[in-house]
């Protein structure tokens, strides 16, 4: 059999066992003590027998045994010691006489014994005066009290033996019912017990107790079935905390993945632990491969704003930068970063928001513009009603002048004879001197200057033009037309390709159509000088209805824009042509058509080497307006 190999007891009898061994392991001790202090007793009184034998031999046979030496009366010492010899543990007596001063054996009977004997020598006296008369020794020994201890002995420990091996037996079986078959039924119960589903309630057999006479068994039972019950109780209730964790996780991750902001979470190190899914879209990087890894290198941006980390760790306080500017490629965007520490973290995670402001920075942009041009508008207003005066008289006395010179008035002809000349010399003189053609070219100045500044006041203020139901696209093709017959442009536009791309069914729209034809005839004009020198000059013209307005798209494939000349493209006065070949009013008046008469917007989008788009937003008005076909 295999050395190793576990005991074939089973495993339930094991601590039955155990008790069994050690109940027999005790009352084996407590018997070999008991009966060695009953065998030692025993053994006493068998020796206070012998040593009782001995005084009652000197006290009962001395003086008959010392009357019979006297009388030399053998036969009868000898009669008296075989009666001696009757008594318990006298195995041998041996009797002398004394003669003189020698003694002198008169009979000895028995045999001495090798060992283990009690030699007791008694001295005969004869008579009232005591005369010697001679000696007994009676030996005594102990080999049957031994012999008999050793058959106590015997008897005592198979009885006690056999005794406490049925006790034992017993108590076994007894605590194997009572005891043992329960506590292997617990056993067993725990050895199933799952904590996680706890169902069953722990039964084990016996009678049924009565109240009164519950044990500690019944106790344990009813305890360990309420600790089930409180455990079904707390895995319920962790249930309940558990579901509304996960809700509450997956409504965090919801909200922060469903944010339109980037949301990144940073540890101390530096490294991601938080990546949602708008950080995925804006860089391209999965939440697998950027988590763990320096923000640094997952999003290089950062690089350059790196303090504001160390800044916001340090002082344990938001911090915030505005409007940084991010070039990807040829396109430049706006960002707002925030980064708030997470103070109950030591040292401080970081919580980093990153939101894309560009529109609104454009809309901060138009605002501004807008804010410009209505405080240019009131500017121009006010300007204009101050110089129109001053350019009436200027237009007014040249004209007056011109008449006075070239006009045959009789007044004329009388100061010319009174000065000693004639109207004709003067005429010859101031035409010889180009007088006259700087003369009228400062009355072309003024009327130029007289019609900017009626044209600003026309477009500063909102005019009460009627208008009506146009339809956009009909607008546009009649603006293309006039473009066409411009005999100015007629040859360079006539190169230029136009795709149209018009949603069928396009509603009306209520407007001012000379204005609304103005605007596309200065964003054409512009768009046509921006691609003089292209190889394949085009127009892409889109018409579409967008929620509650019509929207229309310009684009052209010229040389674009860079953002400094975008931002100022609707200014008045600013223009990128030279001097004398634009007033930088042109988009300026477009711009106000739009959005101070018409109520909609003029937004531009370009790019350098990639064209320009101009997106008109007329609004839908009242359908009732009355509705004009070109």
């Amino acid at each position: 059999m295999n050395r190793s190999e576990p005991s074939k007891a089973p495993r339930n009898y094991r601590l039955s066992l155990r008790l069994l061994f050690y109940i027999i392991l005790c009352s084996s001790i407590f018997t070999v003590v008991s009966a060695a202090i009953q065998l030692y007793d025993d053994y006493t009184k068998d020796l206070d027998e012998i040593y009782n034998n001995l005084d009652y031999i000197s006290s009962a046979y001395s003086e008959p045994l010392a009357a019979s030496l006297w009388d030399v009366n053998h036969d009868q010492v000898i009669r008296t010691l075989e009666g001696v010899m009757k008594l318990p543990g006298v195995v041998f007596l041996n009797i002398s006489e004394l003669k003189g001063s020698t003694h002198n054996n008169v009979t000895a009977l028995g045999v001495p014994p090798e060992k283990n004997g009690i030699v007791r020598e008694l001295h005969l006296s004869y008579g009232p005066t005591q005369i010697p008369v001679g000696s007994l020794t009676v030996i005594a020994s102990t080999q049957k009290v031994i012999q008999r201890l050793k058959e106590r002995i015997l008897i005592i420990l198979v009885t006690q033996g056999l005794k406490t091996f049925i006790v034992s037996l017993c108590i076994f079986f007894i605590f194997q019912y009572l005891i043992m078959r329960h506590l292997v039924a617990i056993t067993d119960y725990f050895k199933h017990f799952n904590p996680e589903r706890p169902e069953l309630p722990l039964a084990i057999h016996r009678n049924p107790v009565r109240e009164k006479d519950i044990d500690l068994f019944e106790l344990l039972i009813r305890s360990i079935n309420q600790m089930r019950l409180k455990l079904l109780e707390s895995l319920e209730q962790r249930q309940v905390y558990e579901d509304e964790l996960r809700q509450l996780k997956n409504q965090l991750k919801s909200i922060i993945d469903n944010m339109p902001a980037l949301l990144i979470g940073v540890d101390a190190n530096g490294c991601v632990n938080q990546w949602n899914r708008e950080a995925q879209n804006i860089s391209r990087i999965s939440e697998a491969e950027a988590l763990g890894n320096p923000l640094t290198t997952v999003l290089p941006f950062m690089t350059d704003h790196a303090e504001i980390l160390e800044k916001a760790r340090s002082s344990r306080s938001p911090v915030k930068l505005t409007e940084v500017i991010r070039h990807d490629g040829q396109e430049t965007t706006y960002w707002d970063i925030m980064v708030y520490p997470l103070l109950n973290q030591a040292p401080a995670n970081l919580v980093i928001r990153l939101e894309n402001v560009t529109e609104r920075f454009k809309f901060n942009q138009v605002l501004i513009q807008n804010e410009k041009m209505i405080t240019v508008g009131k500017l121009s207003s006010g300007m204009a009603h101050e110089i129109n005066n001053p350019l009436g008289g200027m237009i007014q006395n040249a004209q007056v002048i011109s008449n006075r010179i070239l006009r045959d008035l009789p007044e004329n002809d009388a100061v010319a004879r009174e000065l000693g000349t004639s109207m004709e010399s003067i005429r010859t003189f101031l035409k010889k001197r180009k007088i006259m053609t700087h003369l009228n070219l400062i009355t072309e100045a003024g009327q130029r200057a007289a019609s900017v500044v009626n044209n600003m006041l026309r477009y500063v203020k909102k005019t009460n033009a009627p208008k009506t139901r146009f339809d956009v696209t009909q607008l546009l093709d009649k603006t293309l037309e006039i473009m066409a017959n411009d005999f100015k442009r007629s040859a360079a536009f006539s190169k230029i390709k136009v795709i149209k791309n018009y949603a069928p069914g396009l509603p009306p729209v209520s407007c001012d159509g000379n204005s609304i034809q103005q605007v596309f005839l200065n964003i054409l004009k512009n768009g046509a000088e921006a691609m003089a020198g292209s190889d394949h000059p085009e127009f892409t013209l889109n018409a579409y209805p967008s929620d509650s307005a019509v929207c229309i798209e310009v684009r052209d494939n010229g040389p674009g824009m860079p953002p400094d000349v975008q931002q100022k493209i609707f200014e008045p006065f600013f223009s990128t042509k030279p001097v004398d070949q634009g007033t930088g009013l042109g988009l300026y008046v477009c711009y106000m058509i739009i959005t101070q008469n018409h109520q909609g917007t003029l937004e531009v989008a370009s790019k350098v080497n990639q064209g320009t788009c101009f997106t008109i937003h007329l609004p839908l008005q009242d359908e009732q307006t009355p509705s004009t076909r070109l």
